[in-house]
């Protein structure tokens, strides 16, 4: 799970701390130590340019150490974070760690010693290919979780970007499988020194040589509405194709605004013509795209209405809702009043909480949902902890807390997450739900994003979280698994890890169909799902009682 709080204010502040903090330290003075002899013992020329982009690497590198080792939910050594990324230098390099520079960090008994080790490390390697630009830094961020947890990782702008997308920028909605950091030029004008040089270099190189295949659509967008599904490959974009020179100067039109970039909004808003080839059908097609500003959905009903709204009555003879939820975003709270209030008014009488698939997101978000479901005197919603055994409550936003007159039944499965679990556990804590379904993931580690001005976001953990019931317990009582949200006793469905994937890929079709397209689908007959009609079944009898 992701969190916009105070600590992330923390974190910048420290951050413009410790760039003081190295200065005094006196970093370039490490850069003036001998250079190691060559294979003839004699000493190898110094080459000022490689000092220079050493001593840049160096100074950077250790900033973003000394942030995690401060931040990280636990406590973790500079040693160790250092010997990670610098594993993740030589590798991009595509060469073994030097023995010799793993003894030299460990027996490094201060930050000098461990600059002067990052500095050395990065001379030796000299002007490689893989490491020029921003490549060496970003391959030694992206090896530093494994001195961490799996949940820690380097990821690129569009995931924190579709977390907080307010809506207000014109775009496509389309998802690459491009390199983390890859660059987003779009809006800028073509004599933009940004259109040349290393900018538009790394985006070139983080394209396929051929088609290039569109991972995924986000719902609601103006690709969504166009057809397009994840899987189609581009063919060519605004008659150009992957082989030719401007290609990648092109294809920068499809990908979403980066923070911080200016940005012409009338180039934004330019229809964009894609040539598609979609497997399965023998022949490509075309679709032209206007870049718009929207809100991602992330809260699904039934089916969608003639105008692409969703339905979220399910059964209206019986007053039966259903309201399926997927990544939790900054809008997601509003979108389930939105449902709720549709549904109120259409005389809901129970409800179907899907979760199954949720892989969380953002935490306020989250825990305003479980608010929303929750009586004013059910809290708290959950709780979190820091590295230092601080407990505090997990915040949400003001909102109505009326929807309590009627039964809920969720929906889990071994793919509901963080977020998803949640609000799953705070309303089985608190009596509110039946839960049904699996197991969920049991992930109860909460991750902020660092790095923004490096263009390179770094999700790191730095708190877990602890259910209602589980206030006062302490680390060492809290079980390793104490976060799983298991189904209520009789309330297990079951379902194979081939029925989950093949549900998963029908909801996002289903999902992803454009309003008033009427290509059939899976999920058009409602057996399909049998665990959707299994958990539909037993809130019938939640209903009857």
């Amino acid at each position: 799970m992701s969190t916009d709080s105070p600590s992330r204010r923390c974190i910048r502040e420290c951050r413009i701390a410790l760039v003081g903090a190295l200065l005094a330290m006196g970093l370039a003075s490490i850069a003036r130590a001998a250079p190691p002899p060559d294979s003839g013992g004699s000493p190898r020329p110094p080459d000022p340019a490689i000092q220079e982009t050493a001593r840049e690497y160096a100074f950077s590198l250790f900033q973003v150490v000394a942030q995690v080792e401060q931040h990280y939910v636990r406590p973790v050594s500079r040693t160790e974070l250092v010997e990670a990324a610098l594993t993740g230098l030589y590798e991009a390099a595509r060469q073994p760690i030097p023995i010799m520079l793993r003894q030299d960090l460990r027996s490094a008994t201060g930050d000098l010693d461990l600059q002067a080790v990052i500095l050395r490390a990065r001379e030796e390697l000299g002007d490689h290919e893989a490491l020029r630009g921003p490549k060496a830094l970003l391959a030694s961020i992206a090896a530093l979780p494994r001195a961490l947890d799996p949940f820690c990782s380097i990821t690129g702008p569009k995931e924190f970007q579709a977390l907080d997308n307010d809506g207000g920028t014109p775009s496509i909605g389309l998802d690459f499988p491009l390199a983390s950091g890859t660059p987003s030029l779009v809006g800028l004008a073509p004599e933009d020194p940004r259109l040349r040089g290393d900018g538009l270099r790394a985006l070139r190189n983080s394209l396929p040589a051929g088609p290039v295949r569109i991972t995924g659509v986000q719902p609601g967008s103006p690709a969504q509405k166009s057809g397009v599904r994840p899987g189609d490959l581009i063919v060519s974009v605004n008659g150009r194709t992957p082989e030719s020179a401007g290609f990648a100067t092109t294809f920068q039109r499809l990908l979403p605004p980066r923070a911080g970039v200016p940005v012409d909004f009338a180039t934004l808003t330019t229809p964009v013509q894609l040539r598609l080839l979609r497997p399965g059908r023998p022949e490509p097609f075309e679709v032209t795209i206007t870049p718009a500003a929207y809100r991602p959905e992330s809260v699904f009903g039934a089916r969608r209405k003639p105008d692409g709204r969703w339905d979220f009555l399910i059964d209206p003879e019986a007053g039966l809702g259903y309201v399926r939820i997927g990544l939790i975003q900054r809008h997601t709270p509003q979108e389930l009043a939105d449902a709720l209030r549709s549904l109120r008014a259409s005389g809901l009488r129970g409800l179907v909480l899907d979760l199954r698939w949720c892989p969380g997101g953002l935490l306020r978000q989250a825990a305003t949902i479980a608010r929303q479901l929750l009586a004013p005197d059910q809290i708290p919603i959950a709780t979190q902890r820091d590295r230092n055994g601080r407990v505090s409550p997990v915040e949400f936003s003001p909102v109505e807390t009326d929807a309590t007159d009627f039964p809920i039944l969720v929906l889990v499965n071994g793919e509901t997450s963080g977020g998803g679990e949640l609000i799953a556990a705070a309303l089985q804590d608190h009596g509110r739900a039946v839960i049904a379904g699996q197991r969920t993931v049991g992930k109860s580690s909460v991750q902020e994003p660092m790095l923004e001005n490096y263009g390179i976001p770094l999700k790191i953990t730095t708190s877990t979280l602890l259910r209602p019931g589980q206030r006062g317990v302490t680390r060492s009582e809290a079980a390793a698994d104490s976060w799983i949200v298991r189904p209520d006793p009789g309330r297990e469905i079951p379902g194979s890890a081939e029925l989950s994937r093949e549900l998963k890929e029908w909801w996002t079709d289903y999902i992803l169909r454009p309003a008033g397209n009427q290509d059939a689908l899976p999920l058009d007959d409602p057996e399909n799902d049998p665990q959707r009609q299994a958990a539909l079944q037993m809130l019938r009898g939640l209903v009857a009682k």
